[in-house]
């Protein structure tokens, strides 16, 4: 991620330097529309980064939670038709003395690690975003931009914006990525392996 930040850090200014140039030497008609351009490309930036970290990452979190329930209550309605009869006393005596195992580190380190993902991920959104909006200000000091150019920008992005939430609340909330016919042939297969080589489900506690 250093390294990623660094040739960033190093490329997106100077690509940045090549624009600003190239924008006070090109016709105003020319300039007006990379100025309209580079607004638009820093608004959906910082909206994409600020909607998904207060937005999307919980809508993932109710999906992921959902897939889970829908693949458990599968297993769990059909268990007793897909394990074989003979594995059931094996099934029966690890459930009886299985304890739920304590997850608060593994919670707190899941928690420090998104933390330090977005705190990063609003970095990179930010570089871009400020960038294009300074150059944007800086021009309008210089040149005059049309009304309407300002208002295609901003529909532009409500456009973006509204098509983004659609999309999520109509397919990807409703996207099943699971087969739970899969699952339950995995852990019959991991079943009879455990069964062929006479091991027990769970490690005796």
């Amino acid at each position: 991620m250093d390294v990623t930040r660094l040739s960033l850090s190093i490329v997106i200014p100077v690509l940045f330097m090549y624009l600003i140039r190239y924008i006070f030497r090109a016709p105003p008609e020319r300039a007006e529309d990379i100025i309209a351009m580079l607004l638009q490309v820093g608004l959906t930036a910082m909206f994409l980064g600020v909607f998904f970290f207060t937005y999307v990452a919980k809508v993932e979190g109710e999906v992921t939670t959902s897939q889970i329930n829908y693949i458990v209550d599968s297993f769990t309605k059909d268990m007793g038709s897909f394990i074989p009869p003979q594995l059931m006393p094996m099934v029966d005596d690890a459930m009886a003395t299985m304890q739920p195992p304590d997850m608060r580190k593994e919670d707190e380190m899941v928690m420090e690690t998104n933390k330090k993902l977005m705190s990063e991920g609003f970095q990179l959104l930010a570089i871009p975003c400020v960038l294009c909006v300074m150059i944007f200000f800086a021009y309008m000091m210089v040149r005059p931009v049309r009304p309407t150019t300002l208002w295609l920008v901003f529909f532009s992005l409500a456009a973006v914006a509204v098509t983004y939430v659609l999309f999520l609340m109509l397919v990807v909330k409703q996207y099943l990525t699971v087969d739970t016919n899969k699952i339950k042939m995995m852990i019959v297969g991991k079943l009879e392996d455990i069964k062929r080589k006479g091991s027990p489900v769970l490690p005796p506690q």
